[in-house]
């Protein structure tokens, strides 16, 4: 049976793939030699792939035998003993790191592999003499890809400083012109100086991205934008006309007046800077995420407002309250179809105070009928609760931000169907966008659907086992708790509250829906004379409704 000499083939870059001689070389020269000294061959043709592409913490540079499949398989095979003569056209087409080399010459030499290549023979498990070469080569193979890269560095550098673009696609406001170098994105640098110029005013991250949100394309073709990207994109130094590469101020065309520039990343590093240091809150809008808009369906929100000499007056208010305003043109004014009446807020405390008032009256009600519950929902689940309750906060944050991505999607399709009206020739590329929000809906409504599946999990798993060990002690103490207990309290029985603005009396109703049917529920004895007792369980209602009303009025 004839020996079998294995064929290594690599190139370093797709171009030398591509024009196929560097490959087809290695294999045929490989080939010849097998011929020549009778054996057998198999080709193992990694295609193009870097020798390597990193550096370690020691600066050493690292070969990553994951990325290479095709060597990783020959070496496999090497340790199984199955492989004694390797070809390779040159010792660093199987590593340029030294490290890497160092570890393939050590399989060779433990397992007596002769390695050919172009320029010689090394019977490393026989030969001191060929172990200390092949060392040595690989050595030398590492400097040379070292002084390689320095080269190609440099290379770089040189055009970057006479204004081509080195860095990959161009960013936000930027496009690259017929020569390669940044030119300024028309459309893009429009928007640009309205980032700037609202962040400028006074606009704070979370407004100038719903005015984005489906109306403008990331560079990446999203249409919803994030905080990290606006704030990331008004730090960009490109917009006042230079980029730092290798070290190097490097001049290109600027968007923006340097004066703005400079006024807008102070206020950025200033707002970072109290962010870092301040974490106190003025006010814990603890019911935000549970109260939603009876009349649009929006989420409220909470507000803080003070006037001159007066202290903070902390609010909860409908979110698109605000979505009232006159758009301008040529068919004259324009109102928003989904504007809300509901413009009146709501005093926080005094709403806080009202559920809870409401809700504790349900609970001593209902205290005999929640150990009834409680005896035969609980069976023996084991969970800790306070786990469940930091992740429906999380949940319930996700659920309200999904919500209101899905109104400003909604927004920007409705917008760009009237843009469509007036500017017929550009109706393919709107239709286009129309469909990439379309998609963007479809992907956050199934994720809002995701995000209610989990809540539900959580809100009927959490509720009772909390109940199971301080329900007596918790009714006892109701109104002995602390504000930020109550509120919590609150969070764990109630799902949604629905706030509700009627404009004819100016006044607002609450809707209170619960995770249980606690109101009215009640029990019926079936049997009083039996051991225990036999009852039935007659469940109440989910919801309570109750007019609000400000403190004093």
């Amino acid at each position: 049976m004839k020996e079998v000499l294995y064929i290594y083939c690599r190139v370093s870059t797709v171009g030398q793939q591509e024009k196929g001689t560097s490959l087809k070389e290695q294999e045929r020269f490989g080939i010849e030699l097998a011929k020549s000294k009778g054996m057998d061959y198999e080709v193992f043709n990694e295609g193009s792939m870097s020798g390597s592409d990193k550096k370690d913490k020691d600066g050493d540079w690292v070969d990553s035998l994951a990325n290479r499949p095709v060597l990783t398989n020959l070496m496999n095979l090497v340790r199984e003993g199955q492989v004694k003569y390797v070809y390779s056209e040159i010792t660093d087409r199987l590593s340029r790191s030294n490290k890497s080399f160092t570890n393939i010459s050590v399989d060779f030499a433990r397992h007596n592999v002769t390695l050919f290549t172009k320029t010689g023979t090394f019977e490393v498990g026989k030969s001191p003499t060929d172990k200390l070469l092949l060392s040595l080569l690989g050595i030398f193979a590492e400097y040379d890809n070292e002084l390689r890269t320095q080269r190609l560095k440099t290379g770089r550098f040189i055009k970057a400083k006479q204004g081509f673009w080195m860095l990959g696609k161009p960013i936000f406001g930027y496009k690259l012109g017929k020569n390669k170098k940044l030119v300024i994105d028309k459309d893009q640098s429009k928007w640009v100086e309205k980032m700037y110029k609202w962040y400028d005013e006074g606009m704070s991250l979370p407004s100038i991205k719903k005015k984005l949100d489906g109306k403008v394309e990331t560079n990446r073709g999203n249409v919803i934008w994030t905080h990290g990207s606006i704030s990331k994109l008004l730090s960009n130094t490109h917009h006042k006309g230079f980029y730092t590469y290798l070290g190097v101020q490097i001049p290109c065309p600027k968007i923006v007046d340097l004066e703005l520039w400079e006024r807008v990343n102070k206020k950025i590093n200033n707002k970072e800077r109290r962010q870092k240091y301040t974490n106190k809150k003025r006010y814990d809008f603890t019911l935000s995420p549970i109260l939603e808009c009876g009349n649009c369906g929006s989420s409220i929100l909470g507000q803080s407002q003070r006037s001159k000499g007066e202290e903070f007056r902390f609010s909860y208010c409908c979110s698109s309250r605000d979505k009232s305003y006159k758009k301008g043109g040529t068919k004259g004014d324009w109102k928003r179809g989904k504007y809300c009446p509901n413009t009146v807020s709501i005093e926080c405390q005094r709403t806080e105070d009202v559920v809870w008032e409401t809700l504790s009256e349900i609970l001593k009600v209902s205290r005999i009928e929640k150990e009834s519950f409680k005896g035969l929902r609980l069976s023996t689940k084991k969970t800790t609760t306070s786990k469940k309750e930091i992740e429906l906060d999380k949940l319930r944050v996700v659920h309200s931000n999904l919500h209101s991505t899905i109104r400003r999607i909604e927004e920007g399709i409705e917008d760009q169907r009237i843009d469509k009206l007036s500017n017929p020739t550009k109706a393919k590329s709107i239709d286009n966008f129309i469909k990439k929000l379309e998609k963007s809906k479809e992907e956050t409504l199934l994720k809002i659907q995701e995000t209610e599946n989990r809540m539900s999990e959580l809100e009927d798993d959490s509720l009772w086992i909390d109940w199971v060990k301080d329900y007596q002690d918790k009714i006892k103490n109701l109104d002995k708790m602390s504000r930020k207990e109550k509120n919590e309290e609150i969070r764990r029985y109630v799902k949604k509250i629905l706030v509700t603005f009627n404009e004819e009396t100016r006044t607002h109703t609450l809707k209170l829906r619960l995770k249980l049917p606690l109101v009215g529920d009640y029990f019926k004895y079936t049997d009083k004379k039996k051991s225990p007792k036999e009852y039935k369980i007659h469940e109440g209602s989910y919801e309570k409704e109750l007019e609000y009303s400000e403190q004093g009025k």
